[in-house]
């Protein structure tokens, strides 16, 4: 368990911070961490060059499963997870509860830059919020499930001419519910200011769902077999609608202007009830989601045909799939009884 900590850069959680192949992270309970920069759950990155290099080295391969990433903060982009210049390597992220982190720019599930072999399949990407309040921000609404930027110059030019330009991840068998894109007024509570457009006391406007988005280019990512809050003009086999959660709760938040700064802004988690916390498994209601996934997709990856699979097991530990077809998210019912009992967080911590 990963609790409450703070970084004054990157990585509020865990930082997998420069070149380091072969690494895994996994099942680990990641909650209520916060980074002054990006990635407060978990940071994967380049170490940036020095001069006159000007292409980061990368990451190295990186493993992300089988993790609860949880009311995480970045005061930038990536509040569950950051994704910042692993390069070609291949990052892997699977089988993970990611909900109800915040970024107050990009990606407050997931955000992507300079990652060109990215997987993200069966992950359950929920109740997650953007509130456009950094202090590069542009002000405006972004995607509050998965963002990919375009890619930089120097990482560019390392790549196939058919290369889309930005990081566009293999997608399939995720949920992404209920996503919300928030922006800062000053008008609500009572003048101080907050975040309109995520269901916040007092806000007329309505909650603004954005799951998914390419940054910085008229593009669309490719999900397949998923489940979306809202329809989607990119990729296939995709369902809309409510995975109907065990439990499912909205985050609060409070954000105040610094006086004599009014451009930095902070913003914070208002404390939460633990028996209130979501459980994020499947109903035996969520039709939208149980059998609907794939075992595997195809896609071309540098000029060849590839398969990738999905994963054998689930969050839990059960195998997959468990019925007449492979569920969509982290979660494949019917529970084996392994899981996590009433009150508990994750099943290897008891």
């Amino acid at each position: 368990e990963i609790c409450g900590n703070y970084s004054a850069e990157y990585g509020g959680g865990i930082s997998h911070f420069g070149l380091s192949d072969g690494g895994s992270i996994h099942h680990n309970c990641i909650l209520f961490n916060a980074s002054f920069d990006e990635g407060a759950g978990v940071f994967v990155g380049g170490e940036q060059p020095l001069p006159p290099e000007v292409l980061s080295a990368g990451s190295g391969r990186v493993d992300i499963y089988n993790n609860l990433i949880a009311g995480n903060v970045a005061n930038d982009d990536g509040g569950g997870i950051r994704l910042l210049q692993p390069r070609d390597y291949r990052i892997n992220i699977y089988n993970n509860f990611i909900v109800n982190n915040v970024s107050t720019d990009l990606g407050g599930g997931i955000a992507l830059d300079d990652a060109s072999m990215v997987v993200i399949c069966n992950n359950t990407i929920a109740k997650n919020i953007t509130t456009a309040t950094a202090e590069d921000s542009d002000g405006r609404p972004h995607a509050a499930g998965l963002v990919s930027e375009t890619h930089s110059d120097a990482f560019r030019a390392t790549l196939p001419p058919d290369d889309p330009g930005f990081s566009n991840p293999v997608l399939f068998n995720n949920i992404f519910w209920d996503n919300r894109a928030g922006v800062f007024d000053q008008t609500l509570e009572a003048g101080r200011g907050g975040i309109a457009g995520i269901g916040a006391p007092g806000d007329p406007r309505p909650v603004n769902v954005i799951d998914l988005e390419v940054f910085g280019a008229p593009a669309f990512l490719e999900p397949q077999y998923c489940t979306l809050s809202r329809p989607y003009p990119g990729g296939s086999n995709n369902r809309v609608g409510n995975p109907m959660f065990v439990r499912e709760y909205d985050t609060r938040l409070t954000a105040v202007a610094f006086n004599m700064e009014p451009d930095f802004k902070t913003v914070r988690i208002v404390t939460a009830i633990p028996e209130a916390e979501g459980d994020y498994h499947l109903t035996a209601a969520s039709t939208i989601a149980i059998d609907r996934g794939t075992p595997h997709v195809t896609r071309v990856v540098a000029g060849q045909l590839e398969v990738f699979q999905a994963p054998a097991r689930d969050f839990d530990g059960d195998l997959r799939p468990r019925r007449a077809g492979y569920d969509i998210g982290a979660d494949e019912t019917p529970r084996s009884g392994r899981g996590c009992p009433p009150g508990s967080v994750i099943p290897w911590a008891q």
